[in-house]
């Protein structure tokens, strides 16, 4: 037999994710990134550097991230790296 009994917990404020907006354009995405409006579609970015160090007893890090989003991304970006010769590594995924 499962017993339970009430208890009272002091009510907190988190703090979410609502959106993110273009750094570039000011666009928004949904809670969780992502860039497109269409039902069943996926279109995200990750532009980030994580620099740090890694200990057998710990480690830390910064990260330097930019929200941009994917129109962004395509349209001023990729010319900038097709301009340096940078060529992107694509992998395409299944699941």
């Amino acid at each position: 037999m499962k017993h339970t009994k009430t208890t009272e917990i002091p009510a907190k404020t988190i703090e979410k994710v609502s959106h993110y907006t273009c750094d570039i354009c000011g666009a928004k995405s949904d809670d969780s990134g992502n860039w497109s409006r269409e039902h069943y579609e996926e279109r995200t970015t990750d532009v980030s550097c994580s620099i740090g160090a890694n200990y057998p007893s710990g480690g830390y890090s910064t990260v330097f991230s930019y929200d941009i989003c994917c129109d962004c991304f395509n349209n001023k970006l990729v010319p900038w790296f097709e301009s340096q010769k940078i060529k992107p590594r694509i992998e395409e995924n299944d699941w």
